[in-house]
């Protein structure tokens, strides 16, 4: 399966506003090789749909050119031989991306002043991006992940083994070395004797200076600070290396044994078994402070006053019905907001202007099943102020 993860510079240009038009088109994706056709099909309809909005918003026909570098998919055979459960594609003046995604998303085509991102609510909350440390004396691999989704991430300025950082030379001489296959070094791992205990301390120091080497390269690799740590080490490194850890956070719980003797996708498996409860446990954890925090005044679920807050900065989580949408207008001069009951010209989906206020501001956004948003709402917010 081919991801294209959304990076946190893609996150920040496609949250940029004002830079209309903005063309954001979701399609589900056949996984399967004779499937590809239909893919192709499915696309170029949904950019038929796309130049038919633009030129019914009035941006005229050099807008269409929007639509190019699309098009150009549709002849790449070898991209569609690469994908996931879903395509996203993001199109304005002098911007282009395109992600292969693992939720599935619905199909749909907006054309706006700003890139329509509630469906992508998922990718930063229950589907949350995390990482996974895989460290061993001989090898070091970081992985960037979420549900369906991983990728190794290059360790420019990290060193990739004890060796690479330390250097077995700076032993003495007559420190003898050997390899054995239970050593909770990695892969062959290096056993040392010659002086004993001495000898020992010294070694066992200097895996420790490799870990603080490792963990403050991490810190200038480690983009998202809020996202959770997973390490995959030998049991006896870990209190050895959280003593070294810089990044926020690092969860308690890991996974045990050589990393070296697991795939990447095994390294992905067993991760995700350990932080699926933790992100399940933030969104169950907003809703309980949802409850308490609304006899306080600091939660509403209030349309009428849920954009004007988001937009304001005072909206810190959003809960949202993952089907429903709300059309109307919203003035920001004068923060005043029109519901209308069918979707009329110049009409935005404020369930989705909630949400692009909110992850614009620094808020968090959860996607909740029909029905499981507080007070019987569509939307509703823990306010900040």
């Amino acid at each position: 399966m081919a991801i294209d993860p959304v990076e946190a510079r893609d996150w920040k240009r496609l949250l940029e506003d004002g830079r209309g038009p903005c063309v954001s088109l979701f399609m589900p994706a056949y996984l399967s090789a004779g499937d590809l056709q239909q893919d192709r099909v499915r696309l170029r309809n949904l950019l038929r749909e796309a130049g038919e909005r633009l030129l019914a918003a009035g941006e005229g026909e050099d807008s269409l050119s929007l639509l190019a570098p699309a098009r150009a998919l549709l002849e790449k055979r070898a991209f569609w031989k690469q994908q996931a459960r879903s395509l996203a594609i993001f199109s304005s003046p002098g911007f282009f991306r395109c992600f292969r995604l693992p939720i599935e998303l619905d199909e749909r085509v907006v054309v706006s002043r700003r890139f329509y991102l509630r469906p992508l609510a998922p990718l930063l909350t229950t589907d949350g991006r995390f990482y996974v440390l895989a460290l061993s004396l001989h090898q070091v691999r970081l992985l960037e992940g979420r549900r369906g989704e991983l990728r190794r991430v290059s360790l420019d300025g990290v060193p990739q083994s004890f060796d690479e950082a330390l250097g077995y030379d700076q032993y003495d001489s007559s420190v003898q070395s050997h390899t054995s296959s239970s050593s909770g070094l990695g892969r062959q791992p290096a056993i040392f004797h010659g002086h004993g205990d001495d000898d020992q301390e010294r070694l066992d120091k200097d895996i420790v200076h490799y870990f603080q080497l490792v963990a403050k390269g991490l810190a200038g690799v480690l983009e998202d600070a809020q996202a959770p740590l997973v390490l995959a080490s030998v049991e006896e490194h870990f209190p050895r290396y959280r003593g070294a850890n810089q990044h926020p956070r690092m969860l308690d719980e890991g996974i045990h044994g050589s990393p070296e003797r697991l795939s990447d996708h095994q390294l992905h498996e067993r991760a995700w078994e350990i932080v699926e409860p933790h992100f399940l446990s933030q969104r169950d954890q907003a809703l309980a402070r949802y409850r308490e925090l609304k006899g306080l005044g600091r939660a509403s679920s209030a349309m009428s006053e849920l954009v004007a807050a988001a937009d304001q900065g005072r909206v810190d989580v959003l809960l949202l019905d993952e089907k429903t949408e709300l059309w109307g207008t919203y003035d920001p001069a004068m923060a005043e907001l029109e519901i209308h009951a069918e979707p009329q010209a110049g009409d935005q989906d404020l369930l989705d202007m909630a949400a692009f206020y909110t992850l614009s501001r620094g808020g968090t956004v959860y996607t909740l099943g029909t029905g499981s948003v507080p007070d019987g709402a569509s939307a509703a917010a823990i306010l900040r102020y």
